[in-house]
């Protein structure tokens, strides 16, 4: 039986773990924390009482290697599946209006009512969806505002809808965003199949929706998961990798490796791999709140300096992606800046946020300063293979080149592919 290392317990490592067969295999998987999950991880807090996640995560039902995952754990008890692609909006004079795109007649009326855009932005964004399937597939050399632009988006349109989509889904800047990744994603939500659109919402963290379940899955299947254990050093001779050394100085052998940890420990552990992403960070503020009183689960922020907030059963989840700017002001002016934005959209929640932003207790801040890499021109040439010039070692990663941008999607089909390709050789 040959045997197989996993160097990472994220979702990456995970999903390669998973898919090896364990009839063929012996899978040890080695994550230095101790817990799985990687960055999708949570937190219990004692004064919340519940699990809070690290970054709050949306999924699509267009993410087949990870709702195939999902289905393999038995987990889908622990999601919500939307029916159809449906976004809730709010603005700083408190409106509410949701953006549905199901069938044509649905999305035309949604559409030409679609709130805080004047008729003529109305229908240059109905053009944009019911052209897309026709778009341009040659955009390998334009960043998404050039394409928007080219496809004559209005500015208004562009600052106030496009920027919170693009940063959302990309976590990097309209600016410098790579049309080509855009537009794959685009293609793969609206044209590919009606339904992938829709959104597919854990009903508690994540920790507790899919690593748990992953985990008793592994342990089931005789994956050894030894947890706690950092990987110091990685053993070469030639072109194979002979063995990996923990911090206790204790060896590990095997037929494969797979490092499915974050590039710059790849580049820490084999500096012949050498690739050079730039990163992206996401800050994430949560906010105790006595009890959740709105019917719909999350909103976006129409013109907002944060893009998303989630309302759980007894706190707030506030989210900014591409949030690099606001790394310079300290955890007490982020508090700030946040709760005085949300005290705009929802003044319902004046009192309790004032409280808190007064008192400075209550909210748990989180900044994930390279939480992933940029779907920037540069960095999507830079995406390495998971094939490597070592012949029994492979790259599992959202960062491997899988097509999609830096999603959990990305680092599920990275294992999966893993998987794959060792079973192939096999």
């Amino acid at each position: 039986m040959k045997k197989v290392i996993v160097i990472g317990g994220g979702i990456a490592g995970i999903s390669a773990a998973s898919y090896l067969d364990g009839n063929n295999f012996e899978i040890t998987l080695i994550e230095s924390s101790p817990h799985l999950g990687g960055r999708v991880k949570s937190f219990y807090d004692d004064d919340f009482k519940s699990y809070l996640d690290n970054g709050q995560h949306l999924l699509i039902r267009g993410y087949e290697s990870t709702l195939d995952l999902i289905r393999k754990f038995k987990a889908d008890d622990n999601f919500i599946f939307q029916k159809e692609f449906t976004i809730n909006f709010r603005d700083r004079i408190n409106q509410e209006w949701y953006l549905k795109i199901s069938t044509p007649i649905t999305t035309l009326f949604n559409f030409l009512r679609f709130k805080n855009l004047n008729f003529r932005e109305r229908i240059s964004l109905l053009n944009f969806f019911s052209r897309l399937k026709n778009a341009d597939d040659f955009t390998t050399d334009l960043t998404v505002l050039d394409f928007l632009r080219k496809c004559n988006q209005d500015e208004k349109v562009i600052n106030n809808f496009w920027k919170l989509i693009v940063e959302s889904a990309l976590n990097t800047q309209i600016e410098k965003s790579s049309a080509s990744v855009f537009l794959f994603v685009l293609k793969k939500m609206f044209v590919e199949n009606k339904s992938n659109s829709s959104f597919v919402i854990p009903k508690k963290s994540l920790y507790e929706s899919l690593i748990i379940p992953a985990e008793n899955y592994l342990n089931e299947k005789g994956v050894s998961v030894i947890k706690s254990c950092g990987v110091e050093r990685i053993l070469i001779d030639d072109d194979y990798i002979t063995a990996v050394v923990d911090r206790s100085g204790k060896t590990y052998k095997a037929d494969y490796y797979i490092l499915a940890v974050h590039p710059a420990v790849v580049n820490k552990l084999i500096p012949q791999i050498d690739f050079q992403l730039d990163y992206q960070s996401i800050i994430n503020l949560h906010l105790k709140i006595s009890y959740q009183r709105f019917e719909n689960k999350f909103f976006a922020l129409w013109d907002s300096k944060v893009h998303w907030a989630f309302f759980h059963k007894n706190h707030i989840t506030l989210i900014k992606s591409s949030a690099d700017e606001l790394l310079k002001y300290s955890n007490e002016e982020i508090l700030q800046i946040f709760i005085d934005e949300l005290i705009q959209f929802f003044p319902e929640l004046r009192n309790e946020l004032t409280r808190i932003k007064l008192t400075k207790q209550d909210y748990r801040l989180i900044k994930e300063k390279r939480s992933t890499f940029l779907s920037d021109l540069n960095s999507i040439k830079e995406r390495p293979q998971l094939k490597t010039r070592f012949k029994n070692l492979f790259l599992a990663g959202d960062y491997v080149n899988t097509g999609y941008p830096s999603t959990i999607e990305s680092a599920v089909l990275s294992g999966k592919m893993v998987a794959e390709e060792i079973h192939k050789i096999n």
